[in-house]
């Protein structure tokens, strides 16, 4: 009889646990994610490093997304967030001046934001410290309405974000959970979904 119960509760708990805020998919946790080092960064806040060394905002705990991988943070208002190195891993495919960004030959991390209803996205990376390049960069976010911000140099090389002007970001609301087509017209990656119980 007690095996029954706790069998029951646990569907219970299954069967109430609300869907992802940003794809409609399934939530399981941190800890129920091994990170699968053969295959790409599902999401480079959680593992193999963030885009903000040492900084540790997620644990065990934290709830996850088995289809787009996106983590929440558990503040208040509740952040949903991802990065990685392949933008076309992402159902919501980025901005066509975010995609076309002249980065350094895989440098890059791009990252989606879902806070509210509202959509943020951004691309940072480390580059040589020149004058020229930088200008270059600055040069393409007037051409097309983006920020740049130049936070860090170390050896040589400095840090540089790039996101859209404020007001110019990816709009409220859901994001579509079953579209995956790419503003681009190429090739789609869907994110990975091998999900392995610790």
């Amino acid at each position: 009889m007690k095996t029954i119960l706790c069998f029951f509760l646990l569907a219970l708990r299954l069967f109430a646990a609300e869907p992802c805020p940003v794809c409609g998919g399934e939530l399981t946790t941190v800890g129920m994610i091994k990170d699968d080092l053969s295959k790409p960064n599902k999401n480079e806040w959680v593992w193999r490093g963030s885009p903000e060394c040492g900084l540790q905002m997620f644990n065990d705990d934290s709830p996850i997304c088995k289809r787009c991988w996106f983590v929440s943070d558990g503040g208040t208002p509740v952040w949903w967030r991802r990065s990685s190195e392949l933008p076309d891993s992402f159902l919501v495919p980025f901005s066509v001046a975010i995609r076309n960004f002249p980065v350094p030959p895989k440098s890059a991390s791009y990252e989606q934001r879902f806070v509210e209803g509202t959509r943020t996205e951004s691309i940072h990376f480390w580059c040589d410290d020149s004058p020229e390049l930088i200008a270059k960069f600055r040069k393409y976010c007037i051409e097309n309405n983006l920020s740049i911000d130049i936070s860090a140099k170390h050896d040589g090389q400095v840090f540089i974000d790039i996101e859209p002007v404020v007001g110019q970001q990816g709009g409220a609301g859901q994001p579509a959970a079953t579209s995956e087509s790419d503003s681009e017209g190429g090739e789609n990656h869907q994110p990975e979904s091998d999900e392995r119980s610790q």
